[in-house]
């Protein structure tokens, strides 16, 4: 087999193993309402994108439900003529489906398998970048494999989330943005405009990251003419770039038409509910950074996080090839930027914040990862070794999140759930109900949503739910009043008693720095006003137990 067939097999193998991760676990809670990840907003924002776009506004801007909605709108159409979906009915309200949990199930896979094919593409994406970068064919192949092993990247696979085609967007800007770097005309930067624009338009937070890139395209056009070179060229592919920019990202956010629309979630974000929570917890810039740091190791694993940022550092040594600074130097831009003006401006960071910081650090960790496998002499084996391992981690680091989607603890409560409750049962579901067990499946019973907020207002002997649902997600940060009531359910103060509280462990929690989500498997309790009528159910745990 030839040298070239060779490395395109191993990027179809990259990508096989990518899409393998994705796949499994991804009908993670489905059917269903309600997405159990709390930042996935499929299916409801799509399906009434066209009334936020006209008039309302949302914490994001509206590329992806607008695509999200294109692509639900052949189900949709069938739907309605077939009488499933009521033609006055006003969406996304889940009664104008004829089954609710499987029609908007459908929709939400959709979105899921969107994020499938982003994935897909970022492994495609970080191979072209490696090689732009490096004109290495082995740290090309050797990055698209750590790819399709990166947690984060396989997580959000598995989500509609809006983070994995932000950062196919950002990263397919980037591979434009070296090619200007490198000589590329106005078409690549047309390119670039056009790219940046649909990542700015699914997620604002990406802004940080082009700060300094768009610095750099600006110095080097300021160089060309200072070398002598005609300003039209340069004023023409500056066009090319801005004009494509600014007239998509204005049309997808409806300025001409929805400016309130527009400010309401600038100001969302720069003084209002989108950061207020955790300017208390903000610590100062270096303990961010150290955040940050933390975060990236989550989303990576530390063994792929340190393989990323030995490259890099690497590759800034004295001693490094001018090729290996050149590319080292040119990812520190967008990667600082990023930290500055989108990270230590909105003063937190979560897991998912770090994609685009993992997805630019891979193309060093595979230019190191090739080196090591290419390594002569009596080092060879065990550099191979070393890299061999950190693949295998990674992809073990991978399959453990996939598992504990697949035996979330949701699932066993509402087994039990469903083999305890009477018909009629009153339910009150305690915090946002993406963190809780789906109960539209559990019978002819009666529910209440109860939010911990509004805790002190709860008139639990007025209604007298008979079973209570509480999931850890919601209340393990709850302070104040709301910790308050926490803490009388849990203790049997308010006229409850636990007869059910368990949480799954990650099947391969055995895995040194092994992580999971908060939002997956969360620890689930269940509670009933008069546990001596209950009606044994298989296999329940003694009453107040904790389960495995």
């Amino acid at each position: 087999m030839s040298e070239v067939g060779a490395r395109r097999r191993g990027l179809a193998v990259a990508l096989a193993l990518a899409l393998g991760l994705c796949l499994f676990g991804i009908d993670w809670g489905l059917p269903g309402i309600r997405s159990w990840s709390n930042d996935d907003g499929t299916p409801e924002l799509p399906l009434h994108i066209e009334q936020v776009y006209r008039d309302g506004w949302h914490k994001y801007p509206y590329l992806q439900p607008l695509i999200d909605r294109l692509l639900y709108a052949p189900f949709l159409a069938k739907w309605r003529s077939d009488g499933r979906l009521k033609a006055d009915c006003a969406l996304p309200d889940p009664a104008c489906f004829a089954d609710p949990p499987a029609q908007m199930g459908r929709l939400m896979a959709i979105s899921r398998l969107r994020s499938v094919a982003a994935a897909l593409a970022l492994v495609l994406l970080a191979h072209a970048l490696a090689w732009q970068l490096y004109r290495d064919a082995g740290a090309a192949l050797a990055t698209a494999c750590l790819a399709a092993t990166t947690q984060v990247l396989i997580f959000y696979g598995h989500l509609g989330n809006v983070d994995l085609p932000l950062t196919a967007w950002f990263m397919l800007s980037m591979l434009a943005w070296l090619r200007i770097l490198d000589g590329a005309g106005w078409t690549t930067h047309a390119g670039f405009g056009i790219a940046a624009a649909c990542a700015l338009a699914t997620k604002e937070s990406i802004v940080g990251a082009y700060v300094l890139p768009g610095l750099a395209i600006l110095g080097l056009h300021a160089r060309r003419l200072a070398r002598g070179e005609k300003g039209s060229d340069g004023l023409r592919a500056l066009l090319a770039l801005a004009l494509p920019l600014l007239i998509l990202y204005a049309l997808v956010n409806n300025l001409a038409f929805n400016p309130d629309g527009y400010v309401e979630r600038i100001r969302h974000w720069s003084s209002g509910g989108g950061i207020d929570d955790f300017d208390d917890r903000y610590q100062g810039p270096f303990w961010l950074a150290g955040q940050s740091l933390a975060r990236l190791g989550e989303a990576m694993g530390v063994p792929l996080a340190s393989l990323a940022l030995a490259g890099l550092c690497l590759g800034l040594r004295p001693g490094a090839s001018a090729l290996d600074r050149r590319a080292s130097r040119i990812l520190l831009l967008p990667l600082v930027g990023y930290q500055l003006f989108t990270i230590q401006t909105v003063h937190f960071v979560y897991t998912r914040f770090t994609l685009p910081l993992a997805l630019l650090l891979l193309p060093p960790a595979g230019r190191l990862a090739a080196r090591l496998w290419r390594s002569p002499g009596p080092w060879h084996p065990i550099a191979r070794s070393l890299t061999l391992a950190c693949i295998a981690y990674s992809g073990l680091y991978c399959l453990n999140v996939d598992l504990a989607m697949r035996a979330d603890t949701r699932y066993a409560a509402e087994a039990w759930l469903r083999q305890a409750l009477q018909p009629g049962s009153r339910l009150g579901l305690v915090g946002s109900e993406h963190y809780l067990p789906r109960t539209w499946h559990l019978g002819p019973i009666e529910s209440e949503r109860l939010l911990w907020e509004d805790s002190e207002a709860w008139d639990l002997e007025a209604w007298q739910p008979d079973w209570l649902i509480l999931s850890s997600k919601s209340f393990v940060d709850l302070v104040g009043a709301e910790a308050d009531a926490r803490d009388r359910l849990l203790t049997g103060e308010a006229g409850y008693a636990v007869v059910w509280d368990q949480q799954q462990p990650a099947p391969l929690s055995w895995l040194p720095g092994a992580f999971v989500e908060s939002r997956v498997s969360p620890r689930i309790v269940i509670l009933r006003r008069d546990p001596d009528g209950l009606r044994a159910a298989p296999d329940a745990p003694t009453p107040a137990g904790r389960g495995p």
